[in-house]
């Protein structure tokens, strides 16, 4: 069985959408500015939605058992699959604090990014695989664990010269041709050679994405994460709402 897409769909989003994905996520909970709990919490949501909270308000002074209590009351209503904290500031121990003490106390699966997560248990949430790294090698750094991956349609640069090879994000503006596949790295690419250096423009598609979904089934990841914005047409849409 392929493993779950998770679209993260705002408020607004969610608003205007006539027809929620198969798998919706809320993005997102947030600690509040003004108290030591949370705000901007859903109404309502699909059943077996994934919720998520993130750190654009940092965690100043907000208190994990007010967190938690405030989510285990959630929970009943929202009957969720599973909480991801995507976390993505440096953490100054706090954010790794609050993950932990949230495990503990809530009974659905919770889901750390990996800034705050390699200290703490349960799955562990990680950014796309790179364009210029087999999957195999970038997800045994957890091998054993369970692992939420982010899916995105992204691109990079790789660029040979005398100097050696280095990596940088593809341009948004990289038009043209990506004819040739490569279906160990799960992406189409082109080659554009200059006098001094050669460039291997890469770009991951619809389709080397759910290639690398397919394969990431096998090393452990579990569930995959994406925005609805880019990757809606990705997903069989649910009328349930």
């Amino acid at each position: 069985m392929a493993i779950p897409l998770y679209l993260a769909m705002t408020a607004g989003e969610i608003a205007s959408c006539g027809a929620f994905p198969a798998h919706m996520g809320y993005m997102a909970c947030h600690f509040s500015p003004d108290g030591t709990g949370l705000c901007d919490l859903p109404d309502a949501l699909p059943a077996r939605s994934l919720l998520i909270l993130n750190d654009r308000m940092p965690i100043r002074g907000h208190d994990p058992a007010c967190v938690a209590d405030t989510l285990l009351a959630l929970l009943p209503q929202l009957e969720p699959a599973a909480l991801l904290l995507d976390f993505q500031r440096p953490d100054d121990g706090r954010a790794g604090a609050m993950a932990e003490y949230l495990r503990s106390r809530l009974p659905c699966p919770v889901g750390v990014s990996e800034g705050c997560g390699q200290t703490a248990e349960g799955p562990i949430f990680l950014p796309p695989v790179p364009l210029n790294q087999l999957p195999e090698a970038y997800l045994s750094r957890y091998s054993g664990r369970e692992i939420w991956l982010e899916a995105a349609l992204d691109g990079a640069v790789v660029t040979l010269d005398m100097e050696g090879s280095r990596a940088s994000p593809l341009p948004p503006d990289a038009g043209g041709e990506f004819p040739h596949k490569d279906d160990a790295l799960h992406c189409r690419y082109r080659i554009e050679r200059h006098t001094d250096r050669v460039d291997f423009l890469m770009r991951r598609t619809p389709e080397t994405l759910d290639a690398l979904l397919a394969a990431a089934e096998h090393i452990g990841v579990t569930m995959a994460v994406g925005l609805y914005q880019e990757l809606a047409l990705q997903a069989p849409p649910s009328s349930a709402r």
